[in-house]
């Protein structure tokens, strides 16, 4: 690795989760879409609980958005908070996932398998993501700590030296920049 070079720390499996998991969501709630004017056509379908579940969707629909962006750009920009934010609207999408693959009022047996489907790719993307904030959080740069020119004369504090700090962490003597 070249001098003042950082490794790239960003989750290639993960993003392609999100790429296709993306693509995936799209024909999912067209589906869905598609479903519940099946049902509402010709199945004896309440219209109080038809109401509640398209609304359901909808909510689905600015959930899932709003957690693949967080986490399409936390990852790319090795962010743990915004990756974190993605874990967490994760389980809301999950849960209701979880409503429409069992406790809608008529669930098909194309919704089962499509929900199924992306139950699967939310356990592998909650995988993937624990490790890339895992990664993100808990790296440091050896090498900027080994250049240190004028920071903190503690040895605790040279250890948790991160990217670049301007008040050492720990005992908030103030340190410079690296140059690189």
């Amino acid at each position: 690795m070249a001098p003042g070079s950082q490794p790239i720390l960003s989750s290639t499996p993960l993003q392609v989760l999100f790429y296709l998991n993306s693509w995936y969501f799209a024909a999912f709630y067209l589906a869905e879409v598609l479903m519940f004017i099946y049902k509402g056509i010709l199945l004896p379908y309440p219209s109080d609980n038809l109401v509640l579940d398209v609304v359901l969707l909808m909510l689905f629909l600015g959930l899932e958005m709003l957690r693949i962006f967080y986490g399409w750009k936390g990852n790319l920009c090795e962010r743990s908070l915004a990756s974190g934010a993605a874990l967490l609207v994760l389980l809301p999408c999950a849960a209701l996932a979880v409503y429409f693959l069992l406790l809608q009022t008529f669930v098909l047996r194309l919704e089962f398998i499509l929900c199924a489907v992306l139950l699967c790719f939310y356990g592998l993307e909650l995988l993937l993501g624990l490790l890339s904030i895992s990664a993100f959080s808990s790296f440091e740069f050896p090498s900027q700590v080994a250049q240190l020119q004028s920071g903190c004369r503690r040895r605790a504090c040279r250890l948790s030296f991160r990217r670049t700090p301007r008040v050492c962490a720990s005992c908030r003597e103030k340190t410079s920049p690296l140059k690189g």
